[in-house]
C-alpha cells in the first residue's frame, strides 16, 4: 500500500492533501494546505472530487479510516497515499 509519514509529507511539494474527517473536526484544526472532503463523499462519489492524473494524500484522526479508503480508491484507479498516524501524528510532531 502507498503510505507516507508526516515527516516525509513535509518534504513533498506536489499533490493534494485531503482531510477525510468531519467538517467540524476540519474547521477546528487541520494540516495546513489540506482540503476537507468527508470520508463518505470520497467513498461513494470519488469522481466528483478526484482526477486520475493527480496524487492525493489522505488522513483521518488516527490513520485507520484513511488507510482503508486509500485501498478502496487505488483499486478504482486513483493515486492516493495514506498518511500514517493521521492527524494525531501531525499534532505530535507539530
Amino acid at each position: 500500500m502507498n503510505q507516507i509519514t508526516i515527516e516525509e509529507l513535509s518534504k513533498i511539494n506536489h499533490g493534494i492533501i485531503i482531510d477525510i474527517r468531519s467538517p467540524l473536526a476540519y474547521s477546528k484544526r487541520h494540516i495546513p494546505g489540506a482540503i476537507s472532503i468527508p470520508e463518505e463523499e470520497l467513498f461513494f462519489h470519488p469522481e466528483d472530487y478526484l482526477s486520475y492524473d493527480e496524487v492525493y494524500y489522505l488522513y483521518c484522526s488516527s490513520g485507520v479510516r484513511s488507510r482503508l479508503l486509500v485501498s478502496h480508491l487505488n483499486k478504482s484507479g486513483y493515486h492516493t497515499i495514506h498518511i500514517v498516524g493521521g492527524f494525531h501524528d501531525y499534532l505530535y510532531f507539530h
